[in-house]
């Protein structure tokens, strides 16, 4: 208690210091619990799922494509899991698909699930509101009643706690909510409808419908055994059933593993753990000035008996003091900055996973540990100074003149401060030129103003129509006429191939494509999407009615023909002995990023190889290109001419390319403006170091340049001696940086798109960008120095 009350009574003799001192530590503090309570929460999510971690999903499949193609035997399948696998402890079965749901204020098309009776349980998810489905109630509620997601709740009737008789409808038909499942329990945006089904009801459903199942294996077996027996399975239900020939079972978990996210995780801890480095070498910095300050204080409590070790743990315990006091402050201000973010950024970001921002017990662990640990930090080297000082030189020379030992250990605080923030800087100007190569990315056509609708056209036994292409053709042209349309096209799948392409070439033999983008089209396709033929012909109106035609682009061209033209070769689907026939190509075309917009962008685009006139699959794309300015137009006449054409459940929404485009923007976005701000505030940090010791040092040699200056030595001389000793230290942390900050930067790789992560100008102007900063700092002591009056400093000594 008296070292308490002691360290009490020195700190609030120096409000200016305290003024300092604590909100350095808050704002370094303050940002890494954020950092730390975002990663936190990815790591260890909020989940409404018992022991997430052992829970899969199951997809079960058949090799080939067509709509004569079985449907995969998912029921089997998930029986035999649970008889033979020692691996599982539960299963459940889930059947998905699109219908239009209606319920208070809210009506849109949703994925419905229809699920066992033991699925709520299986997961362990704990109703928010009424009761879920169990295998005692299976009878009663199939068929009757429905339990719905919280986020289509609040939707459709608000914060309403009641359930009463509330009821939704369901492709028009009625159902009574008997219970609200919990938040995260659905993917997307959370809404969704469940409806219990039993096995009898699950054989009954048509085969559009989208089955899979869901595991949960038993306590410690790892996921690898799991696979050697659904591998085991799969190879004898193979083997008893003929049609089940090459049938697959594969596995992918409820919740993405938090390994996937390990270099984004690492680069945001690494990076708020080099801010807390700056702001512990700052306060170590005014902790030392602040004992040498107090040496003459220090000499004569030791020389009335005080022992060394009490007045260093006297120094440890004000380092402590301030250090808690800015943990308390910083985890305030933690807290409020996860607030703001909760509001202005979405809370799946790519990269980082589902953002829960909550401050539970680890976050205020974290700081606690965070607070101490930099007391520790920043404490160290004053109190070894004064458990090490010589503490006769203050009796007999009060000047309190800083010798060369005690600047060298300034300047290696200075030079450490100046090697982290550089690596951040350079990191962040990474990340923005990778985020603004993402956004100006060239897809090779303009995705800006294409509306896509998906539709199915046919279902188990049910068809929509004869002629699936003369269908799609129908919607086509009335997709042209709509308002704000200038241009729309169909695309599908090929209702016959697989997963390769293979060539004939001239003079024999064949080359073999794997994993093409493959998509049957009508004959304006390319024209609407803006891709240029290059050599041959586009295709012509005939084409769609004629045995087949191909256009392939320049990628597939050099890969199934290489050092020929491709221009009247012929192609497959699948292998050359596999009876797809043979398709003449007309043209080649410029390639293009078709695929989905995906999250890995070093995963090379593939070939694009186009069909006309092939049948085509059980569904079909309608491609729109909205005029300028009619953007909401042309979604709004699509989505309402999609709903006349097909009975509801036939087509999923709208979606507008642009907007699943902007969403990994948004991503990329959110990741380099963290590290801006980061690398900001360690700027900021570096500065002000710089500042504090280049004026400590300036107050402690002014009876030196009131010396030099009555020698005869120019204002301008002492200035640039300040200066040149700041350059010193900055060039050298630049120096150490410049290595740090290549090393470092392997842990940004995988997110910088078209960039390497060793750019020369990127670090080039991070370099320039600090030593203006710091130099900028020490301007301000060396004007000062500038302004010693030799006659006064020596008439006061």
């Amino acid at each position: 208690m008296p070292s308490l009350r002691r360290s009490l009574r020195a700190l609030r003799r120096s409000p200016g210091f305290l003024a300092v001192a604590i909100p350095s530590v808050a704002l370094a503090l303050g940002v890494a619990t954020a950092v730390f309570a975002v990663v936190a929460a990815v790591l260890r999510p909020e989940t409404p799922f018992r022991d997430v971690a052992s829970l899969h999903y199951v997809a079960v499949h058949l090799p080939g494509i067509g709509t004569n193609k079985p449907p995969p035997p998912v029921q089997e399948s998930m029986g035999a899991l649970r008889l033979r696998s020692s691996a599982v402890s539960e299963a459940a079965l889930m059947a998905v698909h699109w219908r239009l749901v209606e319920a208070g204020r809210f009506a849109a098309d949703v994925a419905v699930r229809h699920v066992g009776a033991n699925y709520f349980a299986m997961l362990g998810v704990r109703p928010e509101l009424g009761r879920l489905f169990t295998v005692a109630s299976e009878r009663q509620d199939e068929g009757a009643n429905v339990v719905v997601s919280a986020e289509l709740w609040q939707r459709a009737f608000g914060w309403s706690r009641t359930l009463d008789t509330k009821t939704v409808r369901v492709g028009g038909a009625s159902f009574r909510v008997i219970g609200v499942a919990p938040r995260g329990v659905n993917e997307g945006d959370g809404t969704g409808v469940w409806m219990v089904a039993s096995d009898a009801r699950f054989a009954t459903l048509d085969r559009s419908v989208w089955r899979e199942g869901v595991v949960r294996l038993r306590e410690g077996v790892p996921t690898e055994r799991l696979r050697e027996e659904a591998d085991a399975v799969a190879a004898t239900m193979s083997r008893d059933r003929g049609e089940w020939r090459g049938l697959g079972i594969r596995f992918r978990p409820v919740m993405r593993p938090p390994e996937a996210l390990r270099d984004i995780h690492m680069a945001l801890i690494l990076a708020a753990s080099a801010l807390v480095a700056i702001a512990c070498a700052n306060l170590a910095n005014l902790f030392l000035a602040r004992a040498l300050a107090g040496e003459r204080e220090t000499a004569i409590r030791s020389t009335l008996g005080a022992r060394r070790r009490d007045i260093a743990a006297d120094v440890l315990l004000e380092c402590a003091l301030v250090a808690l006091a800015g943990g308390a402050l910083g985890l305030m201000l933690a807290r409020w900055g996860l607030s703001v973010l909760a509001q202005r950024v979405p809370t799946d970001i790519p990269f980082l996973g589902t953002l829960q921002f909550s401050t539970d017990w680890r976050v205020v662990a974290f700081a606690a540990g965070a607070s101490l640990a930099m007391a520790v930090l920043f404490g160290l080297g004053p109190a070894l100074h004064v458990a090490g000082a010589d503490l006769a030189r203050p009796l007999k020379d009060g000047s309190g003149a800083v010798i060369r030992r005690t600047r060298g250990r300034y300047s290696l605080l200075v030079v450490v401060e100046v090697m982290l923030a550089l690596t951040l800087v350079a990191g962040a100007g990474l990340l923005t030129t990778a985020a603004r190569h993402v956004r100006d990315r060239d897809y090779g056509y303009n995705r800006s103003a294409l509306v896509r609708a998906d539709i199915q056209t046919r279902r188990g036994g049910d068809t929509l129509a004869v002629d699936r292409r003369r269908f799609a053709a129908g919607a086509v042209a009335g997709a042209r006429a709509l308002p704000g349309v200038r241009g729309a096209a169909w695309e599908a799948l090929p209702a016959h191939g697989g997963l390769s392409v293979t060539s004939a070439v001239t003079g024999g033999g064949n080359h073999t494509l794997y994993r093409p983008s493959l998509a049957v089209v009508s004959a304006d396709y390319l024209r609407t999407l803006g891709i240029d033929v290059l050599s041959g012909r586009d295709f012509a109106p005939g084409d769609e009615e004629g045995k087949g035609v191909a256009i392939v682009d320049e990628r597939a061209a050099r890969a199934l023909w290489p050092g020929d033209s491709p221009i009247g070769q012929r192609l497959t689907l699948g292998a050359a002995s596999g009876g797809a026939g043979w398709v003449p190509v007309v043209g080649v075309a410029r390639h293009v990023s078709r695929d989905e917009t995906s999250f890995d962008f070093h995963e090379e685009a593939r070939a694009n190889i186009y069909l006309a006139g092939v049948e085509i699959g059980a569904g079909f794309s309608v491609v729109a290109n909205a005029a300028a300015g009619r953007l909401p137009t042309a979604v709004l006449g699509l989505q309402l001419m999609v709903n006349d054409l097909v009975p509801s459940g036939w087509a999923r929404p709208v979606q507008v390319q642009r907007e699943a485009d902007e969403r990994v923007a948004i991503a990329h976005r959110f990741v380099s403006r963290t590290f801006l701000g980061l690398a900001a505030l360690a700027l900021a940090a570096c500065a002000a170091g710089v500042f504090c010791v280049q004026s400590y040092a300036v107050s402690c040699r002014q009876r030196e340049y009131a010396l030099r200056l009555a020698l005869g030595a120019s204002t301008a001389a002492i200035a640039r001696d300040v200066v040149r000793e700041a350059a010193v230290m900055v060039l050298a942390g630049t120096a150490a940086g410049a290595f740090l900050a290549m090393w470092s930067s392997q842990w940004l790789e995988p997110f910088l798109f078209d960039v390497f992560r060793v750019d020369a100008l990127t670090l080039a102007v991070a370099e320039g960008v600090l030593m203006a900063t710091a130099l900028a700092a020490a301007l301000v002591p060396a004007l000062r120095a500038r302004r010693c009056s030799p006659l006064s400093l020596l008439r006061a000594s």
